[in-house]
């Protein structure tokens, strides 16, 4: 329970939670339930995302300027000094939601390119038919 407790004390966790809410009201409410197979293609996705961020910006060459070198301190390298401090397990606000907000508009830029959008930028609710009927 005090995992539980760790957990769900981090913003971050209830940011990421309200995104998934989020994208699976749109992708629900998009009527197009092939939508669903990019939920499945995510989580492969999301790892590869964090696994590259981990390895070539969180293990970068120590900064030698104090504010980098404190940034990136608190994004990584103080969980590899400290690794049961709990500020330190979760990565930071200032990593997470600028990567939420670039993975998202990658994916409806995708989308929109794919045609699955419309011009308003809601997803489009294609049936097959044309409009003249």
């Amino acid at each position: 329970m005090d995992r539980l407790r760790l957990l769900l004390r981090h913003v971050t966790i209830w940011g990421m939670i309200a995104a998934i809410t989020v994208g699976c009201i749109i992708v629900a409410r998009a009527g197009q339930p092939w939508l669903w197979v990019l939920v499945l293609l995510g989580v492969p996705a999301q790892m590869l995302n964090e696994y590259n961020l981990h390895r070539h910006i969180f293990h970068l060459k120590p900064p030698r300027a104090q504010w980098a070198f404190d940034l990136l301190y608190r994004a990584h390298y103080g969980h590899h000094d400290f690794p049961t401090n709990r500020e330190l397990i979760f990565a930071p606000d200032f990593v997470v939601f600028p990567g939420l907000v670039i993975n998202f508009t990658l994916v409806w830029g995708i989308l929109t390119l794919l045609g699955t959008t419309s011009r308003n930028g809601s997803t489009s609710r294609r049936v097959g038919r044309s409009s003249t009927g």
